[in-house]
C-alpha cells in the first residue's frame, strides 16, 4: 500500500496552503537489514513527484543525514530534513542546527566506546556526523543485543553530555541541544505560512513531529 496515494486525496480536502512531511524509513521505505539496503517503495517518488508543486511544501524528514537521504529518495526540488532536524537542504543550500558542529567528536567518541564494549556480527554503527545510530536488526539475537548495548550505554564515560533514543531495533545518539523532528517541522510551517500540515511517520522519534502538529493545531488554528 503507497500511503502517498492517500496524501493526495487528503491534501486535496485541506484549505490554504498545505504541507506534507514525511518520513523515510518504514514510511516511505520497507524497514531493510542496513541503512544502505533501504530503497524507496515503489509509487513512492512518483508521488512525491506529483505533489511537489501541487501542495506548498513537500519535505522528506529523517534521521539519515541529508546527502545520504536525497541520494536515496532521488527527487529534486524538494525540502530535505536530516539528522532529526539537524540540517536541512533547500534551494540548493545545506544548513546545519545552530550548535550542532561542536558535538561532533563527542557523537564520534561514544560510538567508539559502545563498539569497544559490544561488537557483535550483524550490528552496523552509522556515524552521520550530527547524530549516530547503531542498528542491531541483522543480528543473531536483536533483544540480547539490546540488552547489552543499554548496558554499555550505562557504564562508559562518554554518553556524558549525550541523548540517547530507542527505536526499532536501533539505538539512537544525538546532540543535547533539544533540535528534532518537531522543531524543524515547526520552523518549515511558520517559514512557508502554511495553513495545513500532513505527516507520515512510523516509529519513536517521529513522535516529537506528531506532538508538534497537535500544539500547533491546538494553539495555533493548524
Amino acid at each position: 500500500m503507497n500511503l502517498l496515494d492517500y496524501t493526495e486525496e487528503l491534501t486535496g480536502l485541506l484549505d490554504g496552503r498545505v504541507g506534507l512531511f514525511v518520513d523515510f524509513d518504514g514510511t516511505i521505505s520497507h524497514l531493510a537489514p542496513t541503512p544502505d539496503d533501504a530503497v524507496i517503495s515503489p509509487g513512492a517518488a512518483d508521488a512525491l513527484r506529483r505533489l511537489h508543486g501541487t501542495v506548498a511544501l513537500v519535505c522528506v524528514i529523517s534521521g539519515r543525514g541529508v546527502s545520504n537521504l536525497r541520494a536515496k529518495v532521488g527527487v529534486d526540488g524538494l525540502v530535505y530534513v536530516g539528522n532529526h532536524g539537524g540540517e536541512r537542504y533547500e534551494d540548493g543550500k545545506l544548513v546545519a542546527a545552530p550548535g550542532m558542529a561542536e558535538y561532533e567528536e563527542r557523537i564520534a567518541g561514544l560510538m567508539g566506546a559502545l563498539r569497544r564494549q559490544v561488537d557483535s556480527p550483524g550490528i552496523v554503527w552509522e556515524n552521520k556526523r550530527y547524530s549516530a545510530a547503531v542498528h542491531f536488526r541483522a543480528t543473531e539475537d536483536p533483544p540480547g543485543v539490546r540488552t547489552a548495548l543499554a548496558t554499555a550505554v550505562s557504564r562508559v564515560d562518554e554518553v556524558d553530555g549525550l541523548q540517547v533514543f530507542w527505536g526499532k531495533m536501533i539505538l539512537e545518539i544525538r546532540a543535547p541541544n533539544g533540535v528534532h523532528k518537531g522543531d524543524a517541522l515547526r520552523d518549515l510551517v511558520r517559514e512557508h505560512r502554511l495553513d495545513a500540515a500532513v505527516f507520515l511517520g512510523d516509529d519513536m522519534t517521529d513522535l516529537d513531529a506528531m506532538k508538534t502538529l497537535r500544539d500547533l493545531r491546538e494553539h495555533n488554528g493548524l
